[in-house]
């Protein structure tokens, strides 16, 4: 009898290495879940300062890939509806694509990306500019943006306070 048994293919390989670079390169003490639904939110980032959990959440889009070209950016492709559901989520989202030959991650904020898809596109395609390395601890650039639209919701229930404050 031959032993023949399932094979993992690549993209199950590349999807739990760019996790565990992710994990790795958070902040120690935010919190990092998997939702159980992949709707366009592959991972949900809880901030946390000073030891406690502020309630400020981020989602983040994370893509993969073993190799990119070489340029002053990497990118990536995502479908018009999971970037039209992206946009109308009341977290802040970060796009991050791993480049697994560079052993290195790459982020964009949605609120970066500006352009907006023709009738019937189906895809666009993102620009991560390689300055924007995941390992060179973005986090608190991105903490002071999830703050910041974190404290103008909360204002937008507050009588009497504008809710761009």
């Amino acid at each position: 009898m031959i032993n023949r048994f399932p094979q993992r293919p690549q993209a199950h390989q590349l999807e739990a290495e760019s996790v565990a670079f992710l994990r790795a390169h958070a902040p120690f003490g935010w919190t990092c879940d998997v939702p159980d639904n992949d709707y366009g939110v592959d991972l949900r980032l809880g901030l946390a300062r000073n030891g406690a959990v502020t309630g400020e959440e981020l989602v983040i889009q994370l893509k993969a890939s073993a190799k990119s070209p070489p340029g002053d950016a990497v990118f990536v492709s995502l479908e018009v509806p999971t970037l039209n559901f992206l946009r109308k989520m009341l977290e802040v989202a970060l796009v991050v694509k791993y480049v697994a030959e560079e052993h290195e991650a790459y982020w964009l904020l949605l609120k970066d990306f500006n352009k907006k898809p023709r009738v019937g596109q189906k895809s666009m395609t993102l620009r991560l500019p390689r300055a924007n390395k995941l390992s060179a601890q973005p986090w608190d650039q991105v903490a002071d943006h999830v703050h910041d639209v974190h404290n103008r919701k909360l204002n937008a229930n507050v009588p009497g306070v504008p809710a761009r404050a």
